[in-house]
């Protein structure tokens, strides 16, 4: 049996996440002239949701390899 998650994050999270990415030194080599070049449909920031037995972690990372911890225990 499987059952379905919802994976979420909150405004504040989401807040975190934006000045992050506005910030960091971003060492990935950009294409046509755009910042953050990571393929045809964007995405140059991936976030992962590990679920524990005491909480859920959220990590986004950025083409470039960075990583930021926004929910961890």
């Amino acid at each position: 049996m499987f059952t379905s998650k919802t994976f979420e994050i909150s405004d504040e999270e989401y807040n975190k996440i934006k000045e992050w990415d506005g910030t960091h030194e971003c060492t990935y080599k950009p294409k046509y002239g755009i910042k953050k070049y990571c393929g045809a449909v964007g995405g140059h920031l991936s976030i992962e949701f590990h679920p524990t037995s005491i909480g859920e972690i959220v990590i986004v990372k950025c083409g470039c390899g960075k990583e930021l911890i926004v929910r961890g225990l």
